[in-house]
This record gives C-alpha cells, sequence and structure tokens, in this order.
C-alpha cells in the first residue's frame, strides 16, 4: 500500500545552509501541522519555533515561508527556523 492510502505524509527536513534535504522523512498523518512535525523533531524547534521555509513539489515558490499552522503535504521538504 502507498501512504496516501493509508493517509499518511513524507515530510523531509533540511538544515539551514544545506541544499539538499535529509533522506529519511518523517512519517505524519494527513492533516498534520508544521507545529507538529517540529514536535516530531525536538520539543525545542516546537517552543522556539519562529517559521518554516517549504520546498519541494508543493510550494509556491521555492523557499516559501510557511507558519506553524501550515498543512504539509506529501514530500514537503522544510527548513525550520527558530
Amino acid at each position: 500500500e502507498t501512504v496516501e492510502t493509508l493517509g499518511l505524509v513524507r515530510v523531509y527536513t533540511k538544515e539551514p545552509g544545506e541544499s539538499k534535504p535529509d533522506q529519511r522523512p518523517i512519517i505524519v498523518k494527513q492533516g498534520a501541522t508544521v507545529a507538529q512535525v517540529a514536535m516530531r523533531v525536538h520539543s525545542d524547534f516546537a517552543n522556539r519555533f519562529r517559521y518554516a521555509k517549504l520546498t519541494g513539489p508543493n510550494a509556491r515558490h521555492q523557499g516559501e515561508r510557511v507558519g506553524a499552522g501550515y498543512a504539509v503535504r506529501d514530500r514537503d521538504v522544510l527548513e525550520f527556523h527558530t
């Protein structure tokens, strides 16, 4: 089964200044927010979150700024800024 049929989303993270995202995705349920992904990475990320930069196939433009409430989509790449 694919992640879509299971209601899951693959989200990749990227360090600021790096060109490539981490190869291992964070798996979350469809409808999960950036804040929920940040919490999965580390609780400090969620507590000190300012914004994230979104790249990948779902971004309106590469490096689009998104807030904590943005609902992530499959294969989003997030770069967290605290």
